[in-house]
């Protein structure tokens, strides 16, 4: 990934679904992206967990699977879960400890604006999400995060990148013409830290 001779490569993404937790059902975590039924954990392994930056696996996870309400996505750590070998025998709980925390995403669609409280090691944070919003709220240490006006709390132990808010809406929609999607996904990107690009350029 990434080096000069395969940039241009032509590659394959291999998802697999599984609604079974414990089981190793739809092998999930011999693919490139495992998503478990009902579970709140998404686990990027293969290509998709070699990109140079944290922010771009999580992005693309987040583009492809859509994931609606809050899921903790991770990422294999280089080789851990071919090294442990027998991959597609273990659980959830086996392959835990081989994987790295990368975010925390909150999938919604505002009907009006409402407000994110992250608590974490350096204190409590808050901003407001409304209806199109898109953004990353770094973080340090364990985290736990509510809306106003909920009394459900969501929590996650240290990860590499934060809280991301994603109220896009499902399903996601792009604009037709060049010239507003491209400055679009441009923005995506610099609001997740997925790429050192400037505003309105990709």
């Amino acid at each position: 990934m990434g080096h000069p001779d395969t940039l241009d490569f032509g590659r394959k993404v291999k998802v697999a679904f599984s609604g079974c937790e414990q089981n190793p059902c739809g092998l999930v975590t011999m693919h490139d992206m495992g998503a478990i039924a009902n579970a709140r954990w998404i686990v990027a392994t293969g290509q998709l967990a070699r990109f140079p930056r944290a922010a771009q696996t999580a992005l693309v996870v987040l583009d492809a699977l859509l994931p609606v309400g809050t899921k903790l996505i991770s990422r294999e750590r280089p080789d851990a879960l071919v090294v442990a070998g027998a991959i597609a025998t273990r659980s959830a709980t086996d392959v835990a400890g081989m994987t790295e925390d990368l975010a925390l995403v909150t999938s919604l669609s505002p009907k009006r604006a409402t407000t994110l409280t992250v608590t974490d090691d350096a204190g409590a944070t808050s901003e407001n999400v409304a209806r199109g919003a898109f953004f990353l709220m770094p973080t340090t240490g364990p985290v736990q995060f509510a809306f106003a006006g909920s009394t459900a709390r969501e929590t996650a132990g240290p990860l590499a990148l934060g809280v991301i808010v994603d109220a896009r809406g499902r399903p996601l929609e792009l604009p037709q013409r060049d010239a507003e999607r491209v400055p679009t996904i441009a923005r995506w990107y610099s609001a997740v830290a997925c790429l050192p690009i400037d505003e309105g350029t990709l």
